[in-house]
C-alpha cells in the first residue's frame, strides 16, 4: 500500500507546532531576534556585531564634547543545525495503520525532544564536535565567575545567587526584568529540598525572590531553570530573555524544526520509511571582549 507521506509530514508538523508553543530552556535563556530568524537551513554563516559597553558619561559645569569611539567589530558565527532521524520498518508501520494506532505522531514528538535537547545544549554550553568548541554557549563565554557555596547546605544557593548577581551589577549588568539561574537537575533537587533548620523556611522561593529583586511590576520573570546542559556542580546566572535584554544576547532561529519523510531507495510499494527532523538555533552575544568573553553572564564553578 502506498502511503501519502506528505499527509504524515503535515500531521507531524502540527504536533511539533503544538509542542513548540510552550517555552523550552533555550528560548527561556535568550530573547529571539525575529528579524534575523527564518532564513532557512541555507544560512550556514551569520555575521553579527560585538561591541564593548560604553566607557561612561562625565559631569561638568560647561557643555563639552569629548566623545568616545565605540569599539565595534564584526563577529562571524558558523550556524549549526540540530537534527534527529528514524527508520520506520514498513511492515510494522502498515500494521499500526491497519489497527488504527497513531504511532507516527509519537515518533515526531520523540524526535523533537532530541532536537530541542541539542538546541538547549547549543545555547547553554555550546557544541564541540571534535572536543573543541565550534559554537560557544552562554557558560563558555561567561567572564564573571565565583566558586559559590554548596547547594547541599541550606542557604548555599541564595548566597551563591546573591554573589553572582552582585558581581554582574558591579560590572554594570542590570536587568529590570530579573535574572535566571540555570542549574543541573542535581542542584535543582537540592534547592527544592533545602529548608532552614530553625525557621523551616524553604530556600527555593527565597532564591526566586532574589532573582527578581527590583522588578518594578511585582512579577517574577526570573526563575530557576534545571537543564542537563549545565554540568553538575556548576550553575549560571544571566539576565532573563526579556526583549530589552537583547543588548546582552539574543537567539537566531534560522529554521523552526520541520519534518521530512521519504521511502528507502524510492520504493513506495513496500520500502521502509526514513524520517528526519531538522531545526537550526544558535546564540549570539553583543558585548564580547577581544578574548570572546562577556560580563553579561556569571557562573558558579563549585556548588555541588
Amino acid at each position: 500500500m502506498t502511503i501519502a507521506l506528505g499527509e504524515i509530514e503535515l500531521n507531524w508538523d502540527g504536533k511539533v507546532s503544538q509542542v513548540l508553543s510552550n517555552p523550552y530552556v533555550a528560548k527561556m535563556a535568550m530573547p529571539l531576534d525575529a528579524e534575523e530568524s527564518g532564513k532557512g537551513i541555507g544560512m550556514n554563516t551569520y555575521k553579527g556585531l560585538a561591541y564593548a559597553p560604553g566607557y561612561g558619561g562625565r559631569i561638568s559645569f560647561k557643555l563639552e564634547f569629548d566623545p568616545e569611539t565605540p569599539h565595534i567589530k564584526a563577529k562571524d558565527y558558523n550556524v549549526p543545525i540540530q537534527q534527529s532521524s528514524r527508520v520506520l520498518d514498513r511492515r510494522d508501520f502498515e500494521s499500526y495503520v491497519l489497527r488504527g494506532i497513531n504511532v507516527t505522531s509519537d515518533i515526531a514528538v520523540q524526535m523533537l525532544d532530541d532536537v530541542l535537547e541539542k538546541q538547549n545544549l547549543t545555547v547553554i554550553d555550546g557544541w564541540k564536535p571534535n572536543g573543541t568548541y565550534a559554537t560557544y554557549g552562554m557558560y563558555q563565554v561567561a567572564n564573571i565567575s565565583d566558586a559559590g557555596n554548596s547547594f547541599a547546605t541550606p542557604g548555599g544557593a541564595q548566597k551563591t545567587v546573591s554573589t553572582l548577581i552582585g558581581k554582574l551589577q558591579k560590572a554594570n549588568i542590570y536587568s529590570d526584568d530579573g535574572y535566571n539561574l540555570f542549574v543541573n537537575p542535581d542542584e535543582n533537587a537540592k534547592v527544592l529540598a533545602s529548608a532552614n533548620a530553625t525557621s523551616g523556611l524553604r530556600e527555593y522561593p527565597i532564591v526566586v525572590d532574589i532573582l527578581n529583586q527590583g522588578v518594578a511590576d511585582g512579577t517574577k520573570p526570573g526563575r530557576i531553570i534545571p537543564t542537563t546542559a549545565i554540568t553538575a556542580g556548576t550553575c549560571m546566572v544571566a539576565p532573563t530573555a526579556a526583549e530589552r535584554n537583547k543588548k546582552f544576547f539574543k537567539l537566531v532561529e534560522a529554521q523552526i524544526p520541520y519534518n521530512n519523510l521519504w521511502y528507502v531507495d524510492g520504493n513506495e510499494k513496500d520500502g521502509d520509511i526514513k524520517a528526519r527532523q531538522v531545526g537550526s538555533l544558535f546564540p549570539t552575544f553583543a558585548q564580547l571582549d577581544d578574548s570572546g568573553k562577556t560580563n553579561c553572564i556569571a557562573k558558579g564553578t563549585a556548588v555541588a
